[in-house]
This record gives C-alpha cells, sequence and structure tokens, in this order.
C-alpha cells in the first residue's frame, strides 16, 4: 500500500516557502481510473502520480493518495466520496496544526511518515509511478497529474487576476465538491445536501475564512493560461446575499478592496471585476476601488465585452432588423450594460421598447439616444410597466425579475444576461432563449484543462471575464470603468473573435421561429372557439398548451368581453386576485386589489398577447351547420363580407352578457322609448349625471337588486349625500361581506365551492347573519329568499358594509315588484308597487341583467350544435360563489376533453373508422342542459 499525503497551499523547498498555483480544495474523491484517493481540484501534469523520494524537500500540497489495489482484488468503487464528519475532521486539524505549530499539515505528516512509506513502497523511476495497465499509461489520472503540475516549483507574473463570489450559499461546494450530475454539461449542479449545509456555514464562512487561510479572504480557484494570458480566478468569501443585505454591505466592499491591493502587490497586471464586485452600491462600479490601487495594474470592469455579446446574440437570434416585425424589449435598461445594449440596437436600425422602474433613467436614455443618433432614436420607446413586454416576442432580459418568465409571450425569443436568469428552471417550453453574457472559448489555447468555470461548463466563460484576457492581451488598453462606450463594443468583439472567443450556439427551436406570423387568410383550425371573452381565451390558451390548433372569432371590433357593456365607472366586484385566468395572474397587469371594468380589459388583451392566441375580431357569427363531422361557421366579417370557417371542433364561450335583458312589462309601445327608463348599461356620461341629480330628488328607481343594481346604488350615494335611491326587487337576495376582519370571502367561496347545493345555500345564510345579522326586517316581509347555489345565482356582495348601512339608515328604500306603470307626462313615470301607492319617478334604471348567446342567435341554439358543441361560461354548471374564481376550472375542464375528442378522432381515423363518437368511446361533454 502507498500512501502519499500533500497537505497545505505552500511548497516548502529548503525551509522556505514557496507559493503555489492550485485552489484549496477540501472533499475527497476517488479516482476512477487510478483509485487514488484525493482531496484537491485538478491541475495538470504528464505524469501519472506523486511521491516523495528520500532526501527530497519539495511538497505539493492538500492531497491523500492511496493504492487501494490490495492483494485481496477488492476495491473502493470510484466517485464515492468519505463521510463529511472525516471531511469536517480533517480540515479542523489542518487549521489547527498550522496555527500551533507554523508548519504546514504537510511537513509533520511527511516527518513521521517518510521512513514507513519508504520501506513499503521501493524507489519510483523517473517521471513518476510506473503504470499498472497499458491504458492507465496513454490516459493517465487527470487529478494527479494536475497536482503534480501545481506543485512544480518557480512563481510566474499573472496577468488576469478575475473576482468572483459564489452566487448562492450552496454555490460554496463547487470550489471542492464534484458536481451532483458528473455528466451535465451545463455546468456544476449541486447536490441536495448542499442546499441545507450552505445556509449557515455562509454565515460563517466570511469570518471563518482569513482565520484558516492566512489572512486571506478568497480561494485562488483557477490558475491556467490562455492564449498566452495567465489568469487567475479569485473567489471571495462572501456570497450573493451578503451583496445586496446592508448589514454585510460595508464587510462585503472593504473585502473587495483588500483583494484587489493584495492582487497588485503580487503583480497582477489587470483586475476584472466580476458579478457583484462592481456594484454600483459598492464601489460606484469599481471606481472606489482605484483610490486604494497604486496604478500597478488595470481595472476593468468588463461591461463592454458583455453588451458587446449580447448584442450579437440578439442579433443572431432575433435576424437582421428587416424581419424583426415588434420592438426588442429590454429589460434593466437603466443600467451600464442595458444603456449600451439599447443604443447599439438602436444604432443597428432595431425598434426597442426599453424597460425600468426609474422615470429619470429612462428620461436620460433617451437623451443618449438622440445625442447618438437622431434619426435612430425615434424608434427608441420607454415603459415603467413590465407587461408591455406581452405585446412583443423579442426579448432582451438584462434584470432579473422572476415574473419575466411569465411575461414572455408563448414562441417568443429572449437574450438573457441577468444573473441569476430566470428562464433557466421555469417550465416555459414555449420560449427560445440564448445565455447573452456568456461566450465560449477555445479549449486548445488553454495551457491546461481548467480547474473551476464559476459554474458553467469547461469550455463557457462570462464575458467580462473574458474582458479581462483581452485587456492583459492589449497593452495600450486602458482602464475600462464608468458607462460603456458604444463605438468600443466592436473593436472588443472583434478583438474576442481573434482570440478565439464565440457565441454559444443557438438553441435548435430558433430555426422554426422565423417563419411567418399566424396565416391571416386561413379559414380552418382543429378548433373554433366563439367569443373572446374571459372564458374563451382562457380555454384557447388551455388548448394551445395541448399544442391545438385554435381559433377564436369575436364579434366585437376588439378583445374587451362585456365588461364595456356596463355602466361607466364599473369595478369588478372580486377581489384581482382571484379574477385571474390560468397561466397570467392579474396582478401581473395590475397591482391594485380593486380592479376596473378598463383594468379587466387591458388585462384580457394582454393574456391574448401572452398566449399569442388567433383572435379575429370582428367576425360575428351568424350560422353554423354540421357538415358529416365538421363544423362549417358562417361569419360576417367587419368589412361587410360573408365567410366560411371550418374547425373539427366548436366551444361556444359568447358569455350570459350579449344583450340586455327587458321583462314583458318593459317592453310595451307605451313606455319602451321613455326618456325616464334606461338600461344599466346606458349609465354612462350624462345619464349617469341625470341619475346622480334624481336620486338627489328622491326620484331614481333601481329596479333589480343583484351585484350590478347594489354597485350603482353605492356610487350614486357616494355622488350625493342624503340622496335616497328606491330599489323595486321580487325576492331577497343574500348579501355577503367581502371582508369581515381577516376573514375574506375568497377563502368562504372555496368552500362553497365544494358543498352540495342545499349546504352551500345554508353556509351563504349563516355566513350573512353571523356577519349582518337579521337584515330580513330590511325588506318588504312577504318578499322570499332566493337561494344562490340552487338557482346558479350570484349573492349580492357588499363591498365594505356601506350597502347594508344605506339600508338601515334609509338611503336605500326597498319595494315589492312592480305591478303597473304609465307615462304621466314626457319627463316622468308614474309606479305603482304591489301593495302601495304610485309614485312618480324621473329616472329609472334597470338592472335586470342580459341574455345569453343562445337565445340571441337562433344559428347557436339548434338542437345540433347543443348536442356536439362544447359550451364554457355560460352560466348552467356554475356552482361557485365567485364566478371569476371559477372560469380558469370550467375552461381546463372543456380544454381536457376537446383534446381528449380530437386525439380519439385520430384515432378513429387512423383505423380507418368513419362512425361518429359514440357514448363508449367519446369523452363525457360539457354541454347547455338548461338554455
Amino acid at each position: 500500500m502507498r500512501l502519499y499525503v500533500l497537505h497545505s497551499r505552500r511548497t516548502f523547498r529548503s525551509g522556505k516557502d514557496v507559493k503555489i498555483k492550485h485552489p484549496y480544495a477540501l472533499p475527497y474523491l476517488l479516482c476512477p481510473r487510478t483509485s487514488c484517493l484525493h482531496l484537491g481540484s485538478p491541475t495538470t501534469n504528464q505524469k501519472s502520480g506523486s511521491q516523495f523520494e528520500n532526501g527530497s524537500d519539495t511538497l505539493t500540497h492538500i492531497m491523500i493518495v492511496r493504492d487501494m489495489m490490495t492483494r485481496g482484488g477488492s476495491s473502493l468503487e470510484a466517485g464515492r466520496l468519505l463521510p463529511l464528519h472525516a471531511l469536517f475532521l480533517v480540515w479542523v486539524l489542518h487549521a489547527a496544526l498550522n496555527q500551533a505549530t507554523q508548519k504546514s499539515t504537510a511537513t509533520l505528516f511527511v516527518e513521521v511518515w517518510r521512513a514507513a512509506l519508504q520501506r513499503q513502497e521501493p524507489s519510483a523511476p523517473e517521471g513518476g509511478a510506473a503504470p499498472r495497465s497499458a491504458s492507465q499509461a496513454l490516459r493517465p489520472c487527470q487529478v494527479c497529474s494536475l497536482l503534480d503540475r501545481a506543485a512544480e516549483p518557480g512563481d510566474t507574473a499573472v496577468d488576469v487576476v478575475f473576482f468572483s463570489h459564489p452566487p448562492y450559499p450552496s454555490s460554496l461546494f463547487s470550489l471542492w465538491w464534484p458536481s451532483a450530475t458528473p455528466t451535465s454539461k451545463s455546468g456544476w449542479v449541486p447536490s441536495w445536501w448542499m442546499y441545507l449545509l450552505g445556509p449557515p456555514l455562509s454565515l460563517l464562512i466570511p469570518f471563518l475564512w482569513p482565520l484558516l487561510r492566512n489572512g486571506q479572504g478568497f480561494e485562488i480557484a483557477e490558475d491556467v493560461s490562455y492564449a498566452g494570458v495567465h489568469m487567475q480566478n479569485w473567489v471571495l468569501a462572501c456570497f450573493g446575499y451578503q451583496y445586496l443585505l446592508w448589514p454585510f454591505r460595508s464587510f462585503v466592499a472593504a473585502r473587495i478592496a483588500q483583494s484587489a491591493s493584495m492582487a497588485e502587490k503580487r503583480g497582477a497586471k489587470v483586475l476584472c471585476l466580476g458579478a457583484l464586485n462592481k456594484a454600483e452600491w459598492m464601489n460606484n462600479g469599481g471606481l472606489s476601488l482605484l483610490r486604494g490601487l497604486h496604478g500597478g495594474a488595470r481595472l476593468v470592469h468588463g461591461n463592454t465585452l458583455t453588451a458587446a455579446a449580447v448584442v450579437e446574440a440578439a442579433r443572431s437570434l432575433f435576424g437582421p432588423p428587416s424581419s424583426v416585425r415588434a420592438p426588442i424589449f429590454v429589460t434593466g435598461a437603466s443600467s451600464k450594460v442595458g444603456v449600451a445594449v439599447a443604443l447599439r440596437l438602436l444604432q443597428l436600425g432595431y425598434p426597442v421598447l426599453a424597460h425600468s422602474s426609474d422615470p429619470e433613467r429612462l428620461r436620460r436614455l433617451g437623451a443618449k439616444a438622440r445625442q447618438l443618433h437622431a434619426a435612430s432614436a425615434s424608434n427608441l420607446q420607454v415603459t415603467t410597466a413590465l407587461a408591455k413586454g406581452v405585446d412583443t416576442a423579442y426579448w432582451v432580459v438584462g434584470k432579473h425579475d422572476p415574473r419575466v418568465a411569465q411575461y414572455l409571450p408563448r414562441d417568443s425569443r429572449a437574450v438573457v444576461f441577468s444573473v441569476p436568469n430566470p428562464l433557466e428552471e421555469s417550465l416555459r417550453k414555449d420560449v427560445v432563449w440564448a445565455p447573452g453574457g456568456i461566450l465560449h472559448l477555445d479549449t486548445a489555447r488553454l495551457g491546461k484543462p481548467r480547474q473551476f468555470s464559476n459554474l458553467l461548463a469547461e469550455n463557457e466563460i462570462y464575458a467580462c471575464h473574458a474582458a479581462g484576457i483581452l485587456t492583459a492581451a492589449h497593452a495600450d488598453w486602458k482602464d475600462e470603468l464608468g458607462e460603456v462606450c458604444v463605438d468600443a463594443m466592436s473593436v472588443q468583439w472583434e478583438a474576442a473573435l481573434q482570440m478565439g472567443f464565440s457565441l454559444p450556439p443557438l438553441p435548435r427551436a430558433a430555426v422554426n421561429l422565423q417563419g411567418s406570423p399566424v396565416q391571416r387568410g386561413r379559414r380552418k383550425a382543429d378548433v373554433a372557439v366563439i367569443g373572446a371573452g374571459p372564458s374563451g381565451l382562457a380555454t384557447a390558451a388551455a388548448l394551445v398548451e395541448k399544442g391545438v390548433d385554435v381559433v377564436v372569432l369575436e364579434r366585437q371590433a376588439e378583445i374587451q368581453g362585456s365588461w364595456q357593456e356596463h355602466f361607466e365607472g364599473l369595478s369588478i366586484t372580486t377581489r384581482a386576485q382571484s379574477c385571474g385566468l390560468p397561466g397570467f395572474p392579474v396582478k401581473l397587469v395590475t397591482g391594485s386589489e380593486e380592479l376596473a371594468a378598463d383594468d379587466y380589459v387591458q388585462y384580457l388583451r394582454a393574456y391574448t398577447a401572452r398566449f399569442a392566441l388567433d383572435v379575429r375580431c370582428g367576425v360575428e357569427v351568424t350560422d353554423i351547420e354540421d357538415q358529416s363531422g365538421q363544423w362549417c361557421i358562417f361569419t360576417s366579417e367587419a368589412d361587410g363580407a360573408q365567410g366560411k370557417w371550418f374547425a373539427t371542433e366548436l366551444v361556444i364561450a359568447t358569455g350570459k352578457s350579449v344583450a340586455p335583458s327587458l321583462p314583458a312589462i318593459w317592453s310595451s309601445e307605451q313606455v319602451q322609448h321613455h326618456p325616464a327608463i334606461m338600461h344599466s348599461s346606458q349609465v354612462k356620461g350624462p345619464e349617469l349625471q341625470k341619475a346622480v341629480a334624481a336620486a338627489g330628488q328622491g326620484e331614481l328607481l333601481v329596479v333589480g337588486f343583484g351585484n350590478s343594481a347594489a354597485d350603482l346604488c353605492s356610487k350614486i350615494l357616494a355622488q350625493v349625500p342624503g340622496g335616497t335611491v328606491h330599489v323595486s326587487l321580487r325576492r331577497v337576495p343574500p348579501i355577503m361581506r367581502r371582508q369581515w376582519g381577516p376573514l375574506r370571502l375568497e377563502w368562504f367561496a372555496r368552500l362553497f365551492s365544494y358543498a352540495c347545493d342545499k349546504n352551500g345555500d345554508r353556509l351563504a345564510q349563516l355566513m350573512m347573519h353571523l356577519i349582518e345579522g337579521d337584515i330580513q326586517h330590511l325588506f318588504p316581509s312577504d318578499l322570499p329568499r332566493w337561494k344562490a347555489r340552487q338557482e346558479r345565482h350570484i349573492p349580492t356582495i357588499d363591498r365594505d358594509g356601506s350597502l347594508v348601512r344605506q339600508l338601515r339608515d334609509g338611503s336605500i328604500l326597498p319595494h315589492r315588484a312592480i305591478e303597473d306603470l304609465e307615462a304621466t307626462d314626457r319627463k316622468k313615470l308614474g309606479i305603482r308597487f304591489r301593495g302601495e301607492e304610485r309614485r312618480d319617478f324621473s329616472t329609472v334604471v334597470l338592472c335586470t341583467g342580459y341574455r345569453t348567446s343562445l337565445e340571441c342567435q337562433g344559428g347557436l341554439s339548434r338542437d345540433a350544435v347543443r348536442a356536439r358543441a362544447f359550451f364554457v361560461g355560460l352560466g348552467p354548471e356554475q356552482r361557485d360563489l365567485l364566478p371569476l374564481q371559477g372560469i380558469g376550472r370550467e375552461a381546463r375542464k372543456v380544454a381536457a376533453q376537446v383534446s381528449d375528442m380530437l386525439r380519439l378522432k385520430m384515432r378513429q381515423s387512423e383505423r380507418g373508422c368513419t362512425d361518429r363518437d359514440t357514448p363508449e368511446s367519446s369523452p363525457e361533454r360539457t354541454k347547455d342542459k338548461d338554455l
């Protein structure tokens, strides 16, 4: 058995410390080819092993090499690691021995074991231990040979020192531990236990590291030459979150300055700042470090080459400016790199939509664009809303924001140079993205294999790191600090290409993204969805996610649902967080809990862009026919032309609020066109002011007491303190408070949706009684109560308790149903409620609801359509207390049924089956049973 111990960061020659270029590597790794047990990271050499010869006073460092090839033939399995407690014990022993004896652990260990080693192993031939086999002679152990190379005496001047830091606590182990997925080509990947040990260790490492490393607050993780440039990678013992949190900032800033000064004293020619070591809040982008340097080293932040790499990646991924059909959305456009990227793209002729949360920085960006190139400045747009990005398929992501993965539209392209990458671990398989701040290097120009690559693959390097190599290779290049010079970007990019740096290969899917947009002239799709309201859009999005070809036909000129058909100032009763559709929460568009109708319309349009839905507005469906298993949809286009659409499956999502519903008593010719009567959808502008004036005189009547009526009453009374609104109703609705203390209606609504009809109504009544008490006496005593769950109606929601308060103080006066009415004159209407005397009203607002499309369009109500089509959002299956909460669930259910039906028909077609789907084989359909 042979046992070689190499311990310490130094070699010893004739009792004098000699520096070596090798990282302190903590874990034990079993070499798969030579059965050597290593404590260290690899350097390079052609020797196959390490040995100590008698009388030699040259020791290399931290490594334990043990020959496990015993006579019995047993050996350790390759890749097995020693227990963590042994690892920790060795580490503590190393520190204690160095501090107590002022000698390296290797020196003490070898003095004890040298005689024993010489007795057990004969002297090895010159050039290292003899190989055990021909294959091992051809392929020596890389770890052993690299450690021998690192131990060679003599120092070489360092050209570049690159300062980095572990981004996450778990990244600490990348210095010492092999990747959890050795076959991964994307770089180092942590093991599960590293996530557990990393956070507590990250609090101790910054303070303990200098004590264990003789005052050195960093780790030289890489020492290699590239194209004749000798570079080292110094990993500072500080973590990403410590750069961001103010209690650590002064400590981290001092650590950066100390390391930079130490690098200059060791003769480094170029100091390159990576990651947060050049943050503005840390050291003013590196400018503050100049005070601690003596002019012996050039200081660069590498932003110029980073910006150039991002622009070149965008040009490769997006294509020439003539092929870009929308502005390039640049996030983080106020940073140094972001500004340079935006200006360079403008200079090349691309339209740019720059995003930043700081309006002042956007203003300065616009001024720089006009100063740089006045003609291209017209192509620059700015915004502070990240939601604007859903309207374009071209993104350059320069600021880390987890919401980016949710905003990116389907089939979009993105160049990402933010760290960390918000798309790297997302589930967005429909988005093609390319790294913008990473380059590939020519491994043939490396003096030896790399020991450490900043969590990247072996042939990858950060562009800011590569910038340091370029600066060292060009003696005439000066310090690179402050803002990026746009004109210098092309110069550095050409220099990078000459030194063997290149862009990573583009994703394969990118070649399919340069095709033409959706064919506007097509007239056939797998599924046709009629209606571009919330239900229709949610169903279409769910089908698109399943890979189904969908077209949405909308009769209105633009996407707006039915929300524009309501009275002015309508706000949705449900909180914004409960109104979102699947895959794109409302909070991404608005940050308020209150959601106005106009805001929800904007959300629907953003939702359409997010999923890149093919919505045809201005297309009204006039008739539908079933032609041999395929739907033929007759339409009337916006330009008056008649058209046809063909689809395999049909989804009806035209909504419940297509046209106002008027009771028969209001349809008579005597009162139908009376100026005092209006529907709630007409209460806008002058009509709203007319209603407010009538309430001030006590001559306003609201017919109905649903949510629209309750919201309208509260809105009018808020403008007329002391006013009175009369309300006519046939039954008393359940009134539920939207929030009572910490309890929210949305929580109760979830319980309500799981209960049966009878228990659901009991829960609603119990909730109302507990919060409001007995309010039945506020209404005429003979009016019955209607049941929300059994009748599929929505309870009247009291936003803040004002509705019940207005009922109690008499601001809202309930009446029974209208028994008779007549026009007393051209301005007023005489109305007699059941059991009461006649009253005159100058304004009557009908809040009597709406009719569905099946009641308005004959083509949609045929038996054939009802039997085969799918229905969503029409109300008969409504089981939710808050309808918008259930839209997503119903849409996903219908989409799954449609997808199953398409697959079933495809299988039948492959088998040559022409029979229509049968009850035994077809999925259950969502039908409009009631209507």
